[in-house]
């Protein structure tokens, strides 16, 4: 396996939580106190559509995956924090299981290319000199529907900000509930 060269050392002092969907790659920059810093989202609508082939969308990917990470690391992250791949599978045989599902080309889409981008990721963050920490991505997208709207975030924003949270073991709720609102 050849090995691409690392860019320069990291200097910052923040933390980068990340969450992926099948059309988006969500960034929460956060203090060390667990104060949202800022935000950033790379987009991919193109694919959703079926037929797309595989080098077109490599690379439609890989783009995201390097805009997010350069993002991370011109605003002053150290380690990001991803969605744990094992307890993705996991919930994934969870939703097949209770039958929420939507459909068969949904559950291929969301079990192998969530944890596809997620393992990408990991994959090329030390070449921007960003640490790697998986949490558990459990009940983050329920409690991040709670407060995107106080916020003022979208539910998938919001659920990076809290995978911030969870690293710095700051639990969210008493986080949400000493935000100053506008």
């Amino acid at each position: 396996m050849r090995y691409l060269p690392a860019k320069e050392h990291v200097n910052g002092n923040h933390v980068g939580g990340i969450d992926v969907n099948l059309d988006r790659i969500n960034l929460a920059i956060v203090s060390r106190q667990g104060v949202l810093l800022d935000t950033y989202t790379a987009r991919f609508p193109e694919l959703k559509e079926q037929g797309l082939d595989y080098d077109r969308r490599t690379s439609i990917i890989m783009n995201a995956i390097h805009k997010i990470l350069d993002y991370a690391v011109n605003h002053g992250c150290s380690l990001i924090v991803l969605e744990n791949p094992k307890t993705l599978g996991y919930l994934r045989w969870v939703w097949i299981r209770r039958g929420k599902r939507k459909s068969s080309v949904w559950n291929r889409r969301v079990s192998l290319f969530t944890t596809s981008i997620v393992e990408r990721i990991s994959w090329h963050a030390p070449q921007y000199g960003l640490k790697t920490y998986y949490a558990n991505p459990a009940y983050t997208s329920k409690i991040a529907e709670l407060i995107s709207k106080d916020v003022g975030l979208d539910r998938h924003t919001a659920s990076a900000y809290i995978l911030a949270l969870e690293y710095l073991g700051l639990n969210p709720r008493e986080v949400y509930q000493n935000l100053q609102r506008p």
